[in-house]
């Protein structure tokens, strides 16, 4: 029994894998794209579960009629654009850049307003703008991990916009260390961010480039990215094989078979041609001899001739009364020019 309920655990854990990604890859199309949207989802679901803690629990922040409007805004908002991404009526790029600049946009408005209206309670208002700089951190971080290109600099526009704001209507209760290590943490990243698009346009661009070329390559000579892979399988086979993997046939369309059929005739064409005008200038040598020479004009090394025909070079130099400083290439070459 047991034993039997693990099986069924496991079986439901799979089922659950098998739909998540399943869902990823419809929403997504590539690695960023995925990474993005995975990103977007715990972000949203962690405003979803953690604002109402702020205006329905009061377990943290400060219960004030304005800051729960906020916190309230911030969680309707999610939603929202929740709802329209997951119905297609959105992107997945507008839906997150709108909630991020959204929820640092009125978690600024939050800090100003605590600035202004510190002076019934400054502790408090210390403490609820340092927690509200981590929260705008917390965003400022998370939308970096989705890769949105303009999202970095948004994000920081807005918060020392907001800071700034705050800090001149009260600099007491603005002031503090947490401020300059958010401020500088969030500079050094935005610099890494920008670095990063930039490396980033640079390499889209060349495997955009590399992919019209392969489509060109393609297209030219009229088969299908599978079709050349499996060409490639077959032609690059093991050091000192001779034998052809032709279960991969049935994926060449029967154009490309009909090409591969005449290209396969004209090399037989080409080298029995060869050979017969070895064979001439050559009488003593063997059929298989003749094959050696011919690999030897056409520039194998030794060891390249020795695996393809599991033969030696010693009796072809013997036949043709070669000493043993005399290049084999060489003496064919010039007996075949004549």
């Amino acid at each position: 029994m047991k034993k039997q309920y693990l099986i069924r655990i496991k079986q439901r854990e799979r089922n659950l894998y098998q739909r998540i990604m399943g869902f990823l890859g419809k929403h997504a199309h590539d690695g960023i794209e995925l990474t993005r949207l995975a990103v977007y989802l715990v972000f949203s679901l962690l405003a979803i579960i953690g604002l109402p803690l702020h205006f329905f629990f009061k377990v943290c922040g400060d219960d004030q009629f304005v800051l729960n409007a906020i916190s309230i805004s911030i969680w309707a908002g999610d939603i929202l654009l929740l709802w329209h991404y997951l119905h297609h009526k959105i992107s997945l790029n507008k839906a997150f850049l709108t909630y991020a600049v959204l929820t640092q946009f009125l978690e600024g408005m939050g800090m100003i307003y605590m600035a202004a209206t510190a002076s019934s309670s400054p502790s408090s208002a210390y403490e609820n703008i340092v927690f509200n700089e981590a929260v705008c951190f917390t965003v400022f971080l998370i939308t970096c991990m989705g890769l949105l290109r303009t999202a970095a600099t948004w994000l920081l526009v807005i918060y020392f916009a907001s800071i700034g704001i705050a800090y001149v209507l009260n600099p007491t209760v603005v002031a503090s260390q947490f401020l300059f290590v958010f401020s500088f943490i969030m500079v050094c990243t935005w610099l890494y961010m920008v670095t990063l698009h930039f490396f980033m346009g640079n390499t889209s661009r060349e495997l955009n480039d590399y992919k019209q070329l392969q489509d060109s390559i393609l297209d030219m000579f009229g088969i299908s990215k599978v079709e050349m892979v499996t060409l490639v399988q077959m032609c690059r086979q093991a050091e000192g094989s001779h034998d052809m993997d032709y279960s991969k046939v049935g994926k060449l369309s029967r154009h490309t078979r009909d090409n591969l059929i005449r290209v396969s005739e004209y090399l037989h064409e080409e080298k029995r041609d060869s050979l017969a005008n070895l064979g001439e200038l050559f009488p003593q040598l063997t059929p298989t001899e003749l094959e050696v020479c011919r690999l030897v004009l056409k520039g194998l090394t030794l060891k390249e001739i020795a695996v393809a025909t599991n033969k030696r070079m010693g009796n072809i130099r013997k036949k043709l009364g070669l000493n043993s400083g005399d290049d084999l290439r060489e003496t064919l070459i010039q007996r075949v020019k004549g």
